[in-house]
């Protein structure tokens, strides 16, 4: 597993090196500047966009078929590219909050960090939702799976669309708002159980669907 992550880091710093540099952007501007956890969508699309294309070009090189002849193990393959997003999310995840903290200092506006730790809940049912491209992509391959990542884009704003005025009440000033605070804890809380829950199923479906695959 150590070796798998390493090797994809590696890919990462020499491969997708845009990718970090467009999250550092966002961070710049959205976060230090603006003070505006939204933008931090964007980073979310990109992390996980990045682990897709760790799968395609995985597929692209025949790792997939090398690593067949390894003591790995189809299940190892595919919980490592699990734990390589859920690293990718907790450190965009740090760096999100870290921004808005220094935004708070350096304009003395600290209303971002208020409302941050609900953006990133629903960054991480984004992440439930999205998983099952992941999912699908080690069932059809990379080409496939891409189409899947984009289906699953449109259910993911049809969620935040739901869930952005239940996000927007959770820490807000305003009294009214407050009103219905607990309530949309409780909303954004059970959405975050149930994204979970849809993480854990892709992830028994990929290694399942991987396990069946057979590999040209």
């Amino acid at each position: 597993m150590k070796a798998l992550l390493y090797k994809d880091f590696c890919l990462l710093k020499k491969m997708y090196l845009f990718y970090g540099v467009l999250i550092g952007i966002i961070t710049v501007v959205g976060g230090v500047y603006y003070g505006n956890s939204s933008m931090f969508f964007f980073q979310l699309l990109l992390t996980l966009s990045s682990v897709l294309s760790l799968i395609a070009l995985d597929d692209k090189n025949r790792w997939f078929q090398y690593s067949d002849s390894m003591p790995i193990g189809r299940k190892t393959t595919v919980t490592e590219k699990y734990v390589m997003m859920i690293i990718l999310f907790l450190g965009v995840a740090v760096i999100d909050f870290l921004s808005l903290l220094i935004h708070g200092i350096i304009f003395g506006d600290y209303s971002g960090l208020s409302t941050v730790w609900g953006a990133l809940l629903l960054f991480w049912i984004f992440c439930g939702l999205f998983s099952w491209s992941m999912a699908f992509m080690f069932k059809l391959g990379p080409e496939k799976g891409r189409i899947a990542f984009m289906i699953f884009g449109g259910v993911c704003g049809a969620v935040a669309a739901i869930f952005a005025g239940f996000i927007k009440d959770v820490g807000s000033g305003n009294a009214a708002a407050n009103a219905n605070s607990s309530k949309a804890l409780i909303a954004v809380l059970a959405a975050a159980a149930i994204s979970t829950g849809l993480l854990v199923l892709s992830w028994f479906a990929a290694v399942r669907w991987y396990g069946k695959r057979e590999l040209g």
